[in-house]
Order: C-alpha cells, then structure tokens, then sequence
C-alpha cells in the first residue's frame, strides 16, 4: 500500500503551508477488479474505519458486473486490509453505498442498489430496460466480519412511477436525539431529476419514504445534521447549470419526513456536476458543533482540484478550509476520525480521476 505527500498551500486569513500523506486504499487493476469507483466511509466509535466502494469488474462503466467491496483500517486510515466481497450477484450491478453506524443497536447498517448487469441507466430512465433499480438494505453486527443477506425494500422506498434511483453516494446519518437512521436518495420521474429522503425508526427493519423534492434538479445528494436537530441535504444540480453552476441544498425540520421550504443555491460551491460529502462535526463530548464540512471538485468544468470547504452558518455560507488534492479527482466521502481530525475517501489520478481511491487525514482547524 503506497504512501504520498503533497506540499500544498493554503490562502487563509494568513499563508501557511502543511503536507498531507495520502494513502492509496483501491486500485485500478489491483485484487481482481479493473476499476473502483463510489466511495463511502464510516468510522465505528473505538473501532475501525470501514470505506465502501463498488469494485468493477470488467471496465469502468455503470453498468456490467459491479460488486460491494470493502476495506477496514484499524490505525485511522494510516494502514488498510485487503479487500472483501460483500455483495456478488453474478454479473449483476451492487453499488451506491449509503453506510451508517447504528450506536444504539451496535451495528453496521448498509443501504445500497441493485439492477441487472445488462441495463444501462439511459435504458433503465427510458423504461425499456429488463428490470429497474432496486433498494436493498444489509447488516453487520460484528464490525462487518460478516453480513446479513441482502434485503430489498423497493415497494417501501420507491414510487411506482420512478424510473432510476440511487441511494447517496456517501455516508447516512443517525439522528442524535431519536437515533433514526437517514439516507440522501435520488429518483427520475419522467426523465426529470430529484433527490429525496428514506429513513428507519426501528434500527434498518422497517423503511419509509420521506421527503421528495418538488422542484426539478436535485441529483445524487448528501445529508448532516445541523445542531437544531435539522437535516440539510446537499445536491449535485443537473438543472439550472448555465444561471448556477454550484450545489443546493434542502432542509427538513422534521427528521426528513418534509422539506421546510424550498432548493437554495449554493453559489460558493461550485462544481462540474459530480457527487459531494458533507458531514457534521462533533465536539470531544459527542455534541454537534457549528462546524459543517463538504468535500467537491471545486471547478466548473472538470473533476479536479478536490477542496474540503467550511461553514459556521447552516450551510448558508463556505470558506476554503483545505486543498486536498489539486490534481484529478471525482466521488468523495469525509468521515470524522476524533475530535480533531476528519478523514477523506476520494477518487482521483494522474491522468484520470479514476485510478484509485485514496485516503487522507486533516487535523482541523478551530
């Protein structure tokens, strides 16, 4: 496993410059599949770090035989495992990971989609492939040693009229009060882009639908709890590009049940239309802080230049907190490591932002 530093600077209320060691967790080419894409990261409290990914077997396409993999770092992200199927269905697709640490039944909760190897998401839209997408849920309880078979709750999760769906790409959430589990979902219905929300009450048995956004344009998305107890889901924006070329963002007041108002754009989040991590911070005692994190490519164009940005506002504003990688990079999922260290799971490369998936750490500022 490969180790590499970056000396990078960081324009701030001063100039400083810091290194940041990167970790290479998946590689194209490496442990029997030619491509990794899709991260997704947890971290078990006084456990390990468990980062998700969909391996792809053949190529690096959407669709084909795509299975659920896996890796655990018991060092904070310093050192990884090899790698472990979670999810083969022949030459079937398993990917979108949506993981969650359930701290009251003590297990790992992973919601993910399913559709046949042979369908393509055009195909899929356009309702003229073999099947659909499919929701499935499964479960560890002994830190992913072992899973339970997957469980498919589409009739609960998914409105006959949609077409595609997919689950995050990223982390769900715990709500800290009433520990009901949260997950960023998106749909089309005719052929039009929406994000919304599924969520369980009872620890992963039992899944509701909850809040669907109206309006058009919402897209793969990410949720954090803020320290009111509200719920801001962050989207990629496929509509609205020429006017805003940068991310939105929906509330829910009710544990996701219903949006409390209407998509606000994100104007310092600017992006290429690609998926983003958001995460709240907690305090040494377990609280939530003011302190929102998102992870993107900040770019207009191109998957590049990977930034970890800051808000102490709700989401209603950001700052620079981080360059993580200036070079190509895509999908990326942040996860807290302790009190003052964050952790980044991304895609990136040298001549393309799909060669692996790499790790990183940054110590926080306050």
């Amino acid at each position: 496993m490969r180790r590499f530093l970056f000396l990078l600077l960081f324009v701030g209320a001063s100039l400083a410059s810091f290194s940041t060691e990167y970790v290479d967790v998946f590689e194209a080419g490496k442990e029997g599949y030619a491509f990794f894409r899709i991260p997704a990261i947890i971290k078990v409290p006084n456990g390990p770090l468990l980062a998700f990914c969909e391996g792809r077997r053949l190529n690096r396409k959407d669709s084909g035989d795509i299975d659920m993999v896996m890796k655990r770092s018991d060092d904070g992200g310093r050192t990884w495992s090899a790698l472990r199927v979670i999810w083969d269905n022949q030459d079937n697709v398993c990917g979108n990971p949506a993981p969650v640490w359930d701290a009251v039944a003590k297990k790992v909760i992973l919601v993910c989609t399913w559709n046949n190897g042979r369908d393509v998401s055009e195909e899929i839209r356009k309702q003229t492939s073999i099947d659909t997408r499919r929701v499935f849920v499964m479960e560890s309880l002994d830190t992913c040693a072992t899973w339970s078979t997957p469980r498919e709750i589409t009739t609960d999760t998914k409105k006959p009229s949609w077409q595609w769906y997919a689950t995050g790409p990223c982390h769900a959430i715990q709500m800290s009060k009433t520990g009901r589990i949260v997950v960023p979902c998106n749909h089309t219905e005719n052929m039009l882009t929406h994000s919304h929300i599924i969520y369980s009450d009872d620890h992963g048995m039992i899944w509701r639908l909850g809040a669907v956004q109206s309006q058009v344009g919402g897209d793969e998305s990410t949720i954090a709890e803020t320290p009111r107890h509200h719920i801001i889901q962050n989207m990629r924006m496929y509509t609205y590009r020429e006017q805003h070329p940068c991310r939105a963002y929906l509330v829910s007041k009710d544990g996701g049940e219903s949006y409390s108002g209407d998509m606000t754009f994100s104007e310092e989040l600017i992006e290429p239309v690609c998926q983003g991590s958001i995460l709240s911070v907690r305090k040494r005692n377990g609280k939530l802080s003011k302190m929102l994190l998102f992870t993107n490519p900040s770019s207009k164009v191109r998957r590049e230049n990977l930034v970890m940005k800051e808000s102490r506002d709700n989401g209603a504003s950001w700052r620079v907190h981080t360059t993580i990688y200036p070079g190509k990079a895509a999908y990326s999922d942040l996860v807290q490591i302790d009190a003052g260290t964050v952790g980044v799971l991304f895609e990136c490369g040298k001549k393309s932002c799909y060669e692996k998936i790499a790790f990183c750490r940054i110590a926080l500022r306050k």
